[in-house]
């Protein structure tokens, strides 16, 4: 099993949820002092493949009954898969 960000399905959660990214570099300088390492996570969430490509690559590397359940309109999804 494998929790992950992923790609929203819902375009007007989409655009409300690219909008909010954009604070959460700020929102980490002002409680960490550093927005750097959030820049880095926005960055690799939408850098990140979607539901569909992540289960074809757990195929592709011999898992078996894969499947994914998205969580809060696909903000994150929960991939699982068997390897035999």
């Amino acid at each position: 099993m494998c929790l992950e960000f992923s790609k929203i399905q819902n375009s007007n959660l989409e655009f409300a949820y690219k909008n909010y990214s954009k604070l959460i570099p700020y929102i980490g300088k002002f409680i960490v002092g550093d927005k750097k390492p959030y820049e880095y996570l926005v960055k690799s969430i939408e850098n990140f493949i979607n539901q569909e490509e992540l289960i074809e690559l757990l195929k592709s590397n011999n898992f078996q009954n894969c499947s994914y359940r998205n969580l809060s309109g696909g903000i994150v999804a929960i991939h699982s898969g068997w390897k035999l």
